[in-house]
């Protein structure tokens, strides 16, 4: 049977300049031992010469994301909209992630990427000021649209705005986001209207508008460092090409290859393990890790939200338990909400290894085994 304290004291050994490692509980670069009778710093993470990737985890690093435009939602549509000038932003939301504002309120789950909705239009009515769609309900109040030919007197390509939806095949415009709306001038036969949208799950709880929006998908991952209780520095297990990193990001370099990294804020001493924010995109065969801090959540995981993460453990039941902490010595679950250190289940630590509690250890808490890479 293992000696579970032994191997959950490893620490990581990267070294960093950058100020996303900074502030966890082992310093900067610290190896596992160096000399060898040096102690181990109690607290979870790292590759280690003992474990490698210590502690297998689901991790959902944010990312936000902006334009010269607005985000727009409405809460009787599961449709976010981009609106703004710049109508195409470029911007991929994964399917099934999740969609929240810069505090971390959330808006909904994804389920379709960010891209530019197209619907036929069939006429315009000078009568109404209306124009008739195949299908209005795909389109947001306010949001941004464009015409792809002349119709009831609009021109192509300008940006309009949805200004109501009288029934489910017909549409008015403004020409500012809940201005008057604006007369057509004649009745035209079809063409093309377009908007650049996110479906949702569900419709949100309220309206709301937002210059960026936070998104983040669940993903295998590792921590890193510690940082207190419920906090860690974590790397999603997702490889990414260098030419695939966005500038701002941080990043764990997982294969050097021939990428240029001190060219892309990596410095010029970058290697395997060091982690940087990105400040280009590279242009070589290297590959890095997204990584980012998350805290602890009792959320299962396609329920986690931006820079959260869960912690699944199994103890000698067998059963599996969501863990509010984590250190080297013991893990606690969620039965104190993560409010009191003192209350909750506690177990003694160990790593892919099933041992029946107060047995070989000699503790009084129960064993729990934690998966790890």
């Amino acid at each position: 049977m293992g000696r579970a304290l032994k191997i959950a004291k490893a620490v990581g050994s990267w070294p960093t300049t950058s100020s996303v490692d900074t502030g966890f509980n082992n310093p900067d670069g610290t190896t596992n031992a160096t000399p060898a009778s040096t102690p181990s710093y109690g607290v979870v993470g790292g590759a280690t010469s003992l474990s490698g990737d210590q502690v297998l985890t689901r991790v959902a690093i944010g990312s936000s994301y902006s334009g010269t435009g607005t985000f727009i939602w409405d809460s009787a549509t599961p449709i976010m909209n981009y609106t703004g000038t710049d109508l195409d932003m470029n911007t991929v939301v994964p399917v099934d992630a999740y969609v929240g504002v810069d505090d971390n309120t959330l808006i909904e789950f994804t389920t379709s990427a960010t891209g530019l909705v197209t619907q036929n239009t069939i006429s315009s009515a000078a009568a109404s000021d209306e124009i008739e769609l195949d299908d209005s309900t795909t389109l947001v109040i306010n949001g941004a649209i464009i015409f792809g030919a002349a119709i009831g007197g609009l021109t192509a390509g300008v940006v309009y705005y949805v200004e109501t939806k009288p029934d489910g095949t017909h549409i008015t415009v403004s020409a500012t986001p809940g201005g008057a709306t604006l007369p057509l001038t004649d009745d035209t036969v079809a063409t093309t209207a377009t908007q650049n949208t996110i479906t949702l799950d569900n419709a949100p709880a309220t309206s709301g508008t937002s210059s960026s929006i936070v998104v983040s998908k669940d993903a295998a991952g590792y921590i890193v460092r510690q940082k207190g209780k419920r906090k860690y520095l974590v790397a999603d297990a997702t490889t990414v090409n260098d030419e695939d990193m966005v500038v701002g990001r941080a990043y764990r370099i997982i294969s050097a290859g021939n990428t240029d990294w001190d060219s892309v804020g990596a410095g010029p001493d970058a290697g395997v393990g060091k982690i940087f924010i990105s400040t280009g995109v590279g242009a070589g065969s290297g590959t890095v890790n997204l990584v980012g801090t998350c805290k602890t959540a009792n959320l299962a995981n396609a329920a986690l939200t931006a820079n959260t993460m869960n912690l699944v453990g199994t103890t000698d039941a067998p059963a599996t338990v969501l863990l509010d902490s984590l250190t080297n010595y013991h893990a606690t679950d969620f039965t104190d909400n993560g409010i009191d250190e003192n209350a909750g289940t506690k177990y003694v630590v160990t790593f892919n290894t099933a041992e029946a509690a107060n047995v070989s250890l000699g503790y009084p808490n129960g064993v729990i085994s934690i998966q790890k890479g």
